[in-house]
């Protein structure tokens, strides 16, 4: 595998006043953040980095997400159950600890970051989010209390509180973090950061092993989603996803981003942003590479001014490669008028062929909504196979 770009295009498109230079480096830049996601997450069956809004209906798609990351590696209903109440427990932690003058109010970015691995039967919930002052001292005794604590007397701590009722702002935060480590099993890692001019960071992993898992599991990824948030944050970037893009595992992904990132838009600009966000994922669901019933791949989306960034890649065949480099090689030059003639073109070419996937439909419909430029990468994966990227500024 090699690392730097690959076969980098960069192809002008419908040009709606995007400079050329600014866009063009936008895309490198994104197309090499893509190929390194993919290397660093290779190894996990899911691996979700959210940087939106946080908000209360965003929890059950992720729970949707997990729920088929664990069916399709065999986990059992019971892990199902626990690994969904602590992605909820530990998102409604973000929000309970966050600081209220931290959010950014005229921006759908945040200043925390919610991060979601499995690994075969380990599954690990990372949160980043900024906290007051005053809350550290606080928030540092409970953690190191918990961890202190076996099964036993968390659980009788718990029902204990729940009968004082101490519910107040800190006591119900207590509450989460004591039901984490009593659902996980395992201790909570945290640590504080104190960025200059800034509010302190609460870094926080949770960490689920399936009774069965391998020793050596319980990997600290603490430092790694602190990287990962600082890269996000430089590059104005939402979400990035690599998992299963099969059609039952799309759904609550698109739903994440039409209901939850592209409430900002409206009109004609949402519109535009989710048929190109449609036909991205079900380019990679039709055409990337097939292993053991699964067409793994990642997604990434980030905002860039008011233009939206949505990137895709995934692993294909080296035969498959040079077709899709023919379709690709058409659209080079052509403007509107161009790619709405090769579109009647190209329906009237499938009305008459037996393969319907091999039109290049998708990716001239992707053209037409850019503006800008519709940018893509081919980078060697090994003997047989590409990694295929492509960046589109909508």
């Amino acid at each position: 595998m090699k690392d730097g770009l690959g076969a980098f295009r960069s192809i002008p498109v419908f040009n709606t006043g995007l400079e050329d230079e600014k866009c063009t480096k936008a895309a490198h830049h994104a197309l090499n953040t893509a190929f390194r996601f993919f290397l660093d997450s290779y190894d996990y069956d899911l691996s979700l980095n959210y940087r939106g809004p946080f908000q209360d209906d965003i929890t059950s798609k992720i729970v949707d997400i997990s729920e088929n990351t664990i069916l399709e590696t065999k986990g059992t209903t019971k892990v199902h159950r626990k690994v969904s109440f602590l992605l909820v427990e530990c998102f409604q932690n973000i929000i309970k600890h966050s600081d209220p003058s931290s959010q950014e109010t005229d921006s759908i970015l945040s200043p925390g970051m919610f991060s979601f691995k499995n690994k075969g039967k380990a599954y690990v919930i990372n949160s980043i989010n900024q906290v007051k002052a005053e809350d550290v001292h606080y928030l540092k005794k409970t953690v190191d209390l918990v961890n202190a604590m076996d099964r036993d007397t968390l659980k009788r701590l718990y029902q204990r509180q729940l009968q004082r009722s101490e519910l107040d702002s800190k006591g119900g935060a207590g509450l989460g973090l004591i039901e984490l480590a009593r659902r996980s099993g395992q201790n909570l890692q945290y640590e504080f950061e104190y960025p200059e001019n800034k509010q302190p960071y609460f870094h926080q992993q949770v960490l689920f092993l399936d009774e069965d898992v391998e020793a050596g599991a319980s990997e600290d990824y603490v430092q790694a989603t602190k990287d990962r948030f600082v890269e996000m944050e430089d590059a104005d970037m939402l979400m990035q996803y690599k998992g299963d893009f099969s059609q039952r595992s799309i759904i609550p992904l698109l739903h994440i981003v039409e209901n939850n990132l592209m409430g900002v838009d409206s009109g004609f600009q949402s519109k535009r942003i989710g048929h190109v966000l449609i036909e991205v994922l079900q380019n990679i669901s039709k055409h990337g590479y097939a292993q053991f019933g699964k067409r793994d791949g990642i997604f990434m989306l980030g905002k860039s001014g008011s233009s939206t960034i949505l990137v895709a890649g995934n692993i294909m065949k080296n035969d498959h490669r040079k077709k899709l480099e023919k379709h690709l090689s058409c659209l080079d030059g052509l403007e509107i008028d161009g790619l709405k003639d090769l579109h009647r073109e190209r329906i009237k070419e499938s009305v008459f062929s037996d393969d319907k996937s091999n039109a290049g439909l998708g990716l001239i419909e992707i053209a037409r909504a850019c503006k800008g430029r519709l940018a893509y990468d081919f980078r060697p994966f090994d003997q047989d196979r590409s990694f295929f990227s492509l960046f589109a500024c909508v």
